[in-house]
């Protein structure tokens, strides 16, 4: 679309949590493209794909025309917004069900506004499957979090709330997360921690998201 910005998001965790980092590559309406990245010293995921789509935002506040198409290859970031969850925190005081406060709330707190500013058109995109800026930002998220110029994640408390989002970023070894229990019709997955073996299913999930 004419005057409109696309933007690729990606975060990344070496060791989740552990060394991470943003990155989004932005393809303006005359075909010119710029990439924008960030590490830090101590993170998660979650925190890493957030703050890529923050900052995605905050360029399309500055140097868009209030239009902007951001594709990421999270399910979790793409449903918070589809699914109405962002809203439903947002209405609840940051809170889920059971008066539980929302994980890595400051960076939605941030984001939410922007996203109720601009007009944005959310594209999620499959992982890893060849799509040319899709993979850049990848490598661009990556090669931040492993570069020698890391800042501090000042809204990251280890071992606290922002840890519950820890469950959206375990693998199987059939390489199903637990996002694709929502979107690929998996009607539950187990996730083995030592000598446990935990079931989630999908309803679980989706009152745990609420």
């Amino acid at each position: 679309m004419k005057n409109e910005l696309n933007i690729y998001t990606d975060g990344s965790c070496l060791n989740n949590p552990g060394k991470g980092g943003w990155g989004i590559v932005v393809i303006k309406p005359n075909g010119s493209i710029e990439e924008y990245s960030q590490g830090y010293k101590l993170t998660t995921n979650s925190r890493m794909e957030m703050m890529a789509m923050y900052m995605a935002l905050k360029y399309a506040e500055k140097h868009g025309k209030g239009k902007v198409s951001i594709h990421s290859d999270s399910n979790f970031i793409i449903q918070a917004f589809t699914q109405n969850w962002l809203e439903g925190w947002v209405k609840k005081g940051w809170k889920k069900q059971k008066n539980e406060p929302v994980a890595n709330a400051d960076i939605w707190k941030k984001i939410y506004p922007l996203y109720k500013k601009l007009e944005v058109n959310l594209n999620k995109v499959k992982a890893h499957s060849g799509i040319e800026h899709n993979e850049q930002v990848d490598e661009l998220a990556r090669a931040a979090a492993m570069s020698n110029e890391l800042i501090d994640d000042i809204g990251y408390i280890p071992n606290g709330e922002q840890e519950q989002t820890s469950i959206f970023e375990q693998k199987q070894e059939n390489k199903i997360t637990l996002e694709n229990v929502l979107s690929n019709g998996v009607p539950s997955v187990k996730i083995k921690s030592g000598t446990k073996t935990i079931t989630i299913t999908k309803q679980q999930l989706e009152d745990f998201l609420k």
